[in-house]
């Protein structure tokens, strides 16, 4: 017997409430649900249960939810995928819901079906109120269901609570013969019933969408690898490890905005106003269906023998995907199959976003990733777009590249500018590194580490300790020297292609063969889910696109143009941040939109500037301290280098912050990473455009472009001739000062001419050092 979670709580025979009074509370108990493709019923997010109700009300048609991606037909009561992914999700039944029935979870009841329960509900609470309340007294109604089921709702009162008590069941009461009968009575199943779903909380990646809104910036296709097919049937496919990516990645989107994480919500840490932000979208482009058809997958299963099902069904789906991929003819059909899926994917959001204006890049997982190289480097079929960055994870592309003898020159790049980030866990079997593929020599440069989120300076902490031991014995100058072979490999412009996840320290790494197998899948399968990698593409992604936005509007030469003049410039971490904000938030930079006329233009540049500037000398203040007993400001002195002309990264290093010490150690005793490793443009109105050159933890060394800087650079000599003339000025007004003091009064007071008595010290020390 279950008491229903939202019956009306009758205390006394006064305390029933009447039968409109019912009707208006069942209102604020539906609840919306839609079946998967397992015939679960799951719930709407919880903010798109107030959006169906609303439009429930007012007799609306469809309704967007999930971010935008389904569409909601409250006439035909479906959900269908909108945009998302390719092919589109299969179309699901949805329900508005009161009534479930109790089973190991809980299903809604159709709404028909419910209907009449609801009624019954009614009815009993109406006897019930119309009764005198006695000891076990019982009030019940019975419905049976077309499918011959019987429901029975039963009130019965409790002279010691004083309140009635609710119980409501379902019985299969099948057949129409007495034998049938007596077997439905003594074998047929009965379910309790509950009214109501109560409250529901918020899914995972709810919250974050919700902070981000509806407006979309930069798009990640995903593609999947092998065995897609047995995973989605698991589970655990493509669909869901899309919307985990997605969350991760609106998290690390909202953490580089200055957004912070307070039980399931999130709040801007800021002093302003919190930055207008355009959500990065995950969408889904899938090509197993081109392989696995029904004839095949029969043909197969004739052939495979019944012993180890489940090591055969890895096999017959997953490396049979990698073996098609290996046929000629077939492999090209797969590639066009990854392109079609690719290109309606992004039509279907494009339909739906005709204004889209930001960047788009491509992200493979194991053989996904190899396709989309090929597709990428072979340009048959030519995509519509230029992505802007391919993100292949787990990937094999080195092993074809190697098999097919088709190695790329150290001055090859992916046809227009693609850039490329090859993403492995270190014990995957499956992945390959590239860079030594393109040049030998870096086959002793390590891999770089992407960095681990929540780690301290990014990284774990057996590999901070390697990175401190790599130090003491010399072997990070020794990678240093090999970085600098990275820069002439221009598949990734000359930034590191190779990047490698920091896997957990584990006695399985060191349990032989038998420890290496138990972590072969899971480390092949991390990518999707992992935190870390979703981090590294967002944060790539904004980098690049910004930098993207940058080079139509500044007349100066390319980022990888040696012969361009920089301006370097030593930052903090968080004041990079706080660069980043400044130039990329919606109150200081003028919106492509924006209706603005040019005073209003000038005075956000001239905010900006100006703000760019006390930023510029508060770091050099911190790293460079005045003189005790001295209340003047350093100068920040940006240094003119030009990069092309050094003979390494090592020797930048060393010009650009002064230090004679190996390694590009700063002034504060941290350790530099190598400048290079990657980009990040910002653009405010004036065309400043100032690029991340290093991933280093504690310190970001910034190049600053010198030509369009020269409004800043006007902004610095007036702060400098305005601090200059106040020094002038505070000089004179302190000589007065002593003037007033050594006067015949001050004389006087002090005692006689011999024997002088200071008004203040400072006064004092300046006598002294004169004597």
């Amino acid at each position: 017997m279950t008491t229903a979670a939202a019956s009306p709580k009758a205390c006394s025979t006064a305390e029933v409430p009447a039968s409109t009074s019912l009707v208006e509370r069942s209102e604020t108990l539906f609840t919306w649900f839609w079946q998967d493709a397992d015939s679960n019923w799951v719930p709407f997010r919880q903010h798109d249960q107030k959006k169906l109700e609303e439009a429930e009300a007012d007799s609306s048609s469809v309704v967007n939810v999930e971010g935008g991606r389904w569409q909601v037909d409250l006439k035909e009561r479906v959900v269908n995928d909108r945009y998302g992914s390719d092919p589109p999700r299969k179309q699901g039944k949805v329900r508005r819901s009161l009534w479930f029935q109790q089973a190991a979870t809980l299903i809604p009841y159709d709404e028909e079906t419910a209907k009449n329960i609801e009624a019954a509900h009614e009815r009993v609470w109406l006897r019930a109120k119309e009764a005198l309340p006695k000891e076990d007294l019982e009030i019940a109604e019975s419905l049976t269901l077309d499918s011959g089921r019987q429901i029975t709702l039963k009130l019965k009162y409790e002279q010691k609570s004083k309140s009635w008590k609710l119980s409501a069941k379902e019985r299969t009461q099948a057949g129409t013969s007495w034998m049938e009968y007596a077997q439905a009575s003594l074998l047929g199943k009965t379910y309790q019933l509950q009214r109501g779903f109560g409250p529901v909380a918020p899914q995972p990646g709810e919250e974050e969408e919700r902070v981000l809104g509806n407006d979309v910036g930069n798009l990640i296709i995903l593609v999947h690898g092998v065995g897609e097919k047995m995973w989605s049937e698991e589970g655990c496919g493509l669909a869901f490890s899309s919307g985990v990516f997605r969350q991760n990645t609106h998290v690390k989107q909202l953490q580089s905005a200055g957004f912070v994480q307070k039980g399931s919500g999130w709040e801007y840490s800021g002093e302003a106003p919190p930055p207008t932000l355009r959500k990065d979208e995950v969408l889904e482009a899938s090509w197993w269906e081109t392989i696995h058809t029904d004839e095949m997958d029969a043909r197969l299963a004739r052939i495979s023998l019944p012993s180890m099902k489940q090591v055969r069904q890895i096999a017959n789906f997953a490396v049979v995907d990698a073996l098609y991929y290996m046929q000629l003819g077939r492999k090209e059909a797969i590639v066009a199959a990854v392109a079609r899926s690719v290109e309606a994917a992004l039509a279907r959001f494009l339909k739906h976003h005709p204004q889209h204006s930001g960047s788009i890049v491509l992200a493979g997982h194991s053989l996904g990733g190899a396709i989309l190289f090929e597709l990428l480097r072979s340009q048959s079929p030519k995509l519509s777009f230029k992505p802007q960055a391919l993100f292949t994870m787990g990937s094999p592309t080195g092993l074809f590249l190697h098999i097919e003898d088709k190695v790329p020159e150290e001055s090859w790049a992916l046809p227009g500018g693609t850039r490329f980030f090859n993403i492995f866990h270190p014990l995957d079997p499956v992945a390959y590194r590239i860079e030594p593929l393109i040049k030998e020599g870096l086959a002793n440069l390590d891999p770089a580490k992407v960095a681990v989120e929540g780690g301290i300076g990014g990284m774990k902490a057996h590999y901070g300790l390697q990175k401190m031991m790599n130090w003491a014995t010399g072997e990070e100058k020794r990678q240093a020297e090999f970085n600098d072979l990275c820069q002439s490999v221009q598949l990734n412009a000359g930034d590191r292609i190779d990047w490698s996840l920091q896997e957990d320290l584990s006695i399985m790494t060191v349990a032989g063969v038998a420890g290496e197998l138990m972590q072969a899948l899971p480390s092949h399968a991390c990518y999707m889910k992992s935190a870390d990698v979703a981090a590294f593409v967002q944060s790539r992604t904004h980098a690049l696109a910004l930098v993207q936005r940058i080079a139509p509007k500044t007349e100066t030469a390319s980022v990888t143009d040696p012969n361009r003049k920089l301006l370097f410039h030593y930052t903090h971490r968080e004041s990079f941040e706080s660069f980043v904000r400044i130039f990329s938030s919606g109150d200081e930079m003028m919106s492509e939109e924006e209706d603005a006329g040019p005073d209003r233009e000038e005075e956000k540049a001239s905010s900006v500037h100006v703000r760019i500037m006390d930023q510029i000398q508060a770091d050099w203040d911190d790293r460079n301290p005045p003189a005790q007993g001295s209340s003047r400001r350093n100068n920040p002195e940006l240094l003119i280098r030009e990069p092309g002309k050094f003979a390494s990264r090592q020797a930048l290093n060393q010009a650009l912050f002064g230090i004679p010490r190996p390694g590009g150690t700063t002034t504060s005793g941290h350790k530099l990473a190598e400048v290079g490793n990657y980009c990040v443009a910002v653009l405010v109105p004036g065309h400043v455009a100032v690029v991340s050159r290093t991933s280093n933890t504690h310190g970001i060394a910034m190049q600053i472009d010198r030509d369009a800087l020269r409004s800043v650079h006007h902004q610095a000599e007036l702060r400098k001739q305005n601090l200059a003339k106040q020094a002038e000025a505070e000089q004179r007004a302190a000589e007065e000062a002593r003037r007033a003091r050594r006067s015949c009064l001050g004389r006087l007071c002090g005692g006689g001419r011999d024997t002088p008595q200071y008004w203040d010290e400072e006064a004092k020390d300046e006598e002294h050092v004169q004597g």
